[in-house]
């Protein structure tokens, strides 16, 4: 899935659950392949920690051939 943010954009693969509610989008930052940092904000808290959990983001399917390839900003 491709997902997109203000500040840019990654593609992951997903896994829908019944344990994260709908509309809430759950994704590790411990892969450093993942490329999360590229939909975050430059926005931090007063302590320096990135404002990654309030990330307004759009998500998009994409075809599987395309689901290897990282989205480039």
């Amino acid at each position: 899935i491709r997902i997109t943010s203000g500040a840019g954009e990654t593609v992951l693969p997903v896994r829908i659950t019944a344990s994260v509610p709908r509309g809430v989008l759950f994704a590790t930052f411990h892969t450093a392949g993942a490329l999360l940092n590229r939909v975050t904000s430059d926005v931090r808290d007063p302590v320096g920690t990135p404002e990654y959990k309030v990330t307004a983001v759009r998500l998009q399917p994409i075809s599987s051939t395309g689901s290897r390839q990282r989205a480039r900003l």
